[in-house]
């Protein structure tokens, strides 16, 4: 069976390129890999990632706003919780079943 995935980071750091590519890695893929004191398993998974970021830290790169549903300004008008669920049950059905 595949699980969703759900990730939430707060302040992600646009100018670390390591994560961004893991996580990117993870979208394309389909597949999490959790490695802890020598076991390794590779997970099939739909993932969905919550983030906050800096703009004025660094530009948000190209390859890596392709793969995001919803991007929200900090400065656009505040949603209640029914509109943040709304939106993130719009996207979840918009996207493939398998």
């Amino acid at each position: 069976a595949i699980d969703y995935i759900r990730a939430c980071l707060d302040s992600f750091r646009l100018d670390q390129f390591e994560t961004a590519n893991i996580l990117l890695n993870i979208v394309n893929d389909g597949y999490v890999n959790v490695e802890r004191e020598g076991i390794s398993v590779r997970y099939p998974c739909r993932p969905l990632l919550i983030a906050t970021f800096n703009p004025e830290e660094a530009e948000l790169r190209d390859h890596l706003l392709d793969r995001i549903a919803i991007s929200l300004s900090a400065d656009a008008q505040v949603l209640e919780i029914k509109q943040r669920v709304d939106a993130v049950d719009a996207v979840i059905d918009f996207s493939p079943s398998e």
